[in-house]
């Protein structure tokens, strides 16, 4: 079993009840402006804002590839008991400068996670469970490693946009098959997934897995045409810029960020706009579920 990372942040938790939650939400606009990814912007969003922290409570991170959700919370908060587990050593090389005090990084799976029973108050596994030959048994391990908090999930959904990715949709549409999943560079929203959900399909599984849905968020039905395209092509060298960019922002947030990155962000972000506004149609990228264990 790994050793859980101590009670020492305390007072942080403390210093962050004193925040108004409009400097919270400016700080989250900052910390996340300089990732071009529209989806991702507005489900780390909507996770981050979820999770409620309370004094003395840990985080799971499950899948935390890079470290932007590490980066994100140590740029907004300042100081958080993380643990962030991950299989892709490269990714946690590149994750292990931008964790902040109180975090840890690991190498381990989401299938067989090392830690005890009842471990954590909050987990977040945001687009992991797609790329799981047994999403089911990856549902189990957070079922088990939760406390009485809750879990913050996010998975692509399998009715997305056109706008989003019109290679696979019209593919779908006429063939009833998509791009390769391997083809990592061009496959679109199928970029090393097994699947993408439909609602009633992760409720099921979540529900049968002992946990309670307290939440449902259907998020981003407007973007940019083929952006899902041109990220996934480039998206090793965005995130680590977005990642450095957050690096930076512990110092304090702000600051004037690539020109490069904030005139592409600024595109993508103008159409991103539409979303603000309305309800969510049929069609979005993701869905996202906040769920606590069934007593």
């Amino acid at each position: 079993m790994v050793d859980q990372v101590g009670p020492q942040f305390a007072e942080m938790l403390e210093a962050m009840r004193k925040l108004s939650e409009s400097q919270v939400r400016t700080r989250l606009g900052l910390a996340l402006r300089d990732f071009p990814d529209p989806a991702f912007k507005r489900r780390a969003s909507i996770i981050v804002k979820g999770m409620d922290l309370q004094s003395g409570q840990r985080i799971l991170d499950i899948g935390c590839g890079r470290g932007k959700f590490e980066a994100i919370l140590s740029a907004v908060l300042g100081k958080v008991e993380l643990v962030g587990i991950d299989l892709n050593v490269k990714r946690l090389r590149q994750a292990k400068p931008l964790i902040g005090p109180g975090m840890q990084i690991i190498c381990a799976d989401a299938t067989s996670l090392p830690f005890r029973d009842m471990s954590f108050d909050r987990v977040i596994a945001s687009e992991i469970l797609e790329h799981l030959p047994d999403d089911e048994r990856s549902l189990t391990e957070i079922t088990r490693v939760l406390s009485d908090g809750f879990a913050l999930i996010s998975v692509p959904h399998a009715d997305y946009p056109f706008s989003w990715d019109p290679v696979n949709y019209v593919l779908e549409k006429l063939t009833g098959t998509h791009v390769p999943s391997r083809m990592t560079f061009v496959a679109g929203i199928w970029a090393d997934h097994r699947r993408l959900y439909r609602e009633e399909e992760l409720l099921s599984k979540v529900r049968a897995h002992g946990l309670n849905v307290l939440g449902l968020w259907r998020s981003t039905q407007v973007c940019l045409p083929f952006v899902s395209l041109v990220l996934n092509m480039a998206a090793a060298f965005l995130d680590r810029v977005g990642s450095q960019r957050l690096q930076r922002l512990r110092r304090p947030v702000g600051g004037s960020g690539s020109p490069f990155i904030r005139r592409f962000t600024r595109l993508i972000d103008l159409v991103d706009g539409f979303n603000a506004s309305g309800s969510a149609g049929p069609r979005y990228v993701n869905l996202i579920i906040k769920a606590r264990k069934t007593q």
